[in-house]
């Protein structure tokens, strides 16, 4: 069937058992790299993201999350359009810690998201500043009050200092990796 019956059917189901969807994720795919994207793969990944920003706002979601990336300028030039399709609908955009990219910039993007009205924050992701051997306490300060959801997952760091891996960024059960758990819930009060 169309996708849009197929959402309707979703949201039908979650609301007869009391199910409140209240967060969803924007397909990923390297946009600060545009130069050296296909026209038509590009143009096919961004029909996903609309899809999926459209998806969430029918289903009545809160925050869906999409990635930063290590360009600023890349990442609130590609971000800005999702917010002038999710903000009026009152879906907020949740910009996603990403080992690629600064603490400082992704909060440079979120306030001047922010500044221009637009409904942004940030998504913490614990594994994702594990990798990077941030302070779990210092980072979700310097977040602060931008933070509008969490990805809760644990893994061991980064193995080799010059190369980050799918494999550092493990996303493995709280508690069996090194991140500190204990640290993220008292910074978090």
């Amino acid at each position: 069937g169309d996708w849009e019956t197929d959402i309707d059917t979703i949201g039908n189901r979650c609301a007869k058992y009391g199910i409140q969807i209240n967060t969803s994720h924007l397909p990923f795919f390297k946009y600060a790299n545009r130069a050296n994207i296909p026209e038509d793969e590009y143009a096919y990944n961004q029909k996903y993201v609309y899809l999926s920003l459209d998806a969430a706002i029918r289903l009545g979601v809160k925050w869906t999350v999409v990635h930063m990336t290590s360009d600023p300028v890349a990442a609130y030039d590609y971000i800005r359009p999702l917010c002038e399709h999710s903000t009026p609908n009152g879906l907020g955009l949740a910009i996603e810690n990403v080992p690629s990219a600064s603490i400082e910039a992704l909060n440079a993007v979120v306030d001047r998201l922010k500044g221009e009205g637009y409904l942004v924050g940030v998504c913490y992701d614990t594994g994702h500043a594990n990798v990077l051997g941030l302070d779990q306490r210092d980072t979700i300060h310097m977040l602060g009050n931008r933070i509008e959801m969490l990805h809760i997952h644990d893994n061991f760091g980064q193995a080799n200092p010059h190369v980050i891996t799918w494999n550092d960024d493990a996303h493995i059960l709280p508690f069996d990796g090194t991140v500190d758990f204990r640290k993220v819930a008292r910074s978090l009060k």
